[in-house]
């Protein structure tokens, strides 16, 4: 009877001891551990929880691995290629303004002897000058008479005249405007050649055509 005491004490005492390590070591943890610190199970092998464990826990107290955010790759900078320099283009350079050499039509030649009708030769001549104008914007024409010393000057200055505007009426029909040719008749000023010989007289005896513009550039 003794004995049985003895061994009810002693059992009381090392379950006591058991709940005091058990209990020692649990805190608030969510599972029972030993003195040693490893988690007490049953005889299923299942943890023991404690009073705060709760439904989602790890059952056997293991805390959740955080996992680290991974760190990223260090980004090489993106080094922006330094554009090849466009060369500039110069700027077009300005047509060069047309030289007009100036038309001179011999009066010898176009005109009946002491006439102002223009002949054949003298239209076809001039209808190749207003031809050679396509393609120019002409502002100014200037058509000049002259003769020889032959005769009175007075009807050397009419007869100028009239040969001057007989060339001018020509160009009008070839289609040249009207309203940029001027007429002037010098009459027997200016010769060009000595009015003593008969080839200088011929010299003399002539029409003599400037033009002003410039040529269009399409």
């Amino acid at each position: 009877m003794l004995q049985k005491k003895l061994n009810w004490v002693r059992g009381a005492l090392v379950a006591g001891t058991v709940c005091a390590s058990m209990s020692l070591f649990a805190g608030e943890a969510t599972v029972w551990r030993d003195s040693a610190g490893d988690v007490v199970t049953d005889g299923a092998g299942d943890c023991l929880h404690t009073i705060w464990w709760k439904q989602g826990d790890d059952p056997c107290g293991k805390k959740p691995v955080v996992q680290a955010a991974p760190v990223p790759a260090p980004v090489a900078p993106v080094v922006q290629a330094t554009p090849e320099p466009v060369p500039s283009t110069p700027a077009p350079a300005a047509p060069a303004a047309p030289v007009y050499e100036p038309f001179t039509l011999s009066s010898s030649a176009a005109f009946a002897l002491s006439g102002s009708s223009l002949s054949p030769a003298g239209e076809a001549e001039i209808r190749a000058f207003a031809d050679k104008l396509a393609g120019h914007d002409v502002s100014k024409i200037t058509v000049e008479g002259y003769t020889d010393s032959s005769g009175p000057a007075a009807f050397n200055q009419v007869l100028s005249e009239k040969r001057a505007n007989a060339v001018k009426d020509e160009m009008i029909k070839d289609g040249i405007n009207g309203n940029i040719i001027t007429t002037i008749g010098h009459g027997e000023d200016d010769p060009v050649a000595s009015n003593a010989t008969r080839a200088g007289r011929a010299a003399n005896r002539r029409v003599k055509v400037t033009v002003e513009g410039r040529e269009i550039v399409q």
